[in-house]
């Protein structure tokens, strides 16, 4: 079903990434508007959590599931010089979606932590900077 869905997904991504971006500046899953982000980190790596803040709106929760469908297949930028290290995982929510990022690499691990950390400053989302013991 997962796989469907981001079949499904790709071509609105790729018209919102031609579309709703500029070559300099593109999208980022760190902020999608009119959606609530949460950030937890794992043991693994971590999970970026967005949610429409109008889950009515099937528009916005279409948007947040596929800028993650998207990340899921060409990485985060932030994350590129890690390479194959690094996998990402899509899965949808009700309201939205979830961008699930792991690696085995003890530098990749630091790194997504380090990014992590740093977007849970910036975007001043309230989630713990500590790993979550508990998540893989």
């Amino acid at each position: 079903m997962k796989a469907i869905t981001i079949a499904l997904l790709v071509p609105a991504a790729l018209a919102i990434w031609a579309g709703g971006a500029s070559a300099q500046q593109p999208f980022s899953v760190f902020t999608i508007p009119d959606a609530t982000q949460h950030i937890v980190l794992t043991r693994s790596g971590g999970v970026l959590i967005a949610e429409a803040v109008n889950p009515e709106d099937p528009a916005n929760t279409n948007l947040i599931q596929t800028r993650l469908a998207l990340a899921t297949m060409t990485g985060l930028p932030e994350l590129k010089a890690l390479g194959a290290s690094v996998k990402y995982a899509f899965e949808s929510t009700a309201d939205g979606a979830q961008l699930v990022i792991r690696t085995g690499d003890p530098v990749a691990l630091d790194a997504i932590h380090d990014l992590l950390r740093f977007k849970i400053r910036q975007l001043n989302t309230g989630d713990s900077d500590v790993v979550n013991d508990s998540v893989n």
